[in-house]
């Protein structure tokens, strides 16, 4: 589904990017999750994100630090960061180095953090697209 995805927006000229939702369980097993996302994903996407909602790890500033710096060693140009507003705090997003922010919260109160998109809404449809 991917890849059909992918050639579709390539053939009208829409600019895309990849997600991943991040399990890692570790360090080492956060640089493997990134190795596998780059494996997979389409090199012409303008940029990565690393979706951090679910405490897998201890310390999961540094697991998603770890994902995202080995996307970027890699060859990753623009990697964001993906992080339900109830966990910012917890997983200590705030010292974790991405090139965005992207925070959903829904509901009419914007986040209580900086970010550089905030999504509020987990419905909607685009004409065209669904």
């Amino acid at each position: 589904m991917y890849k059909g995805y992918v050639q579709s927006m390539k053939a009208h000229g829409v600019p895309f990017g990849n997600y991943a939702f991040c399990r890692f369980v570790s360090i080492n097993d956060a640089k493997k999750e990134a190795q596998d996302f780059w494996a997979r994903g389409d090199k012409d996407a303008l940029f990565w994100v690393a979706d951090v909602e679910v405490k897998t790890m201890s310390d999961m500033r540094s697991g998603t630090q770890a994902f995202i710096d080995e996307l970027k060693r890699l060859g990753a140009k623009k990697v964001g960061l993906y992080v339900g507003h109830h966990m910012y705090s917890s997983f200590g997003a705030a010292s974790i180095e991405a090139d965005f922010v992207w925070i959903p919260r829904y509901g009419g109160n914007k986040p209580a953090y900086p970010c550089d998109m905030w999504q509020y809404t987990e419905t909607g449809h685009v004409d065209g697209i669904g």
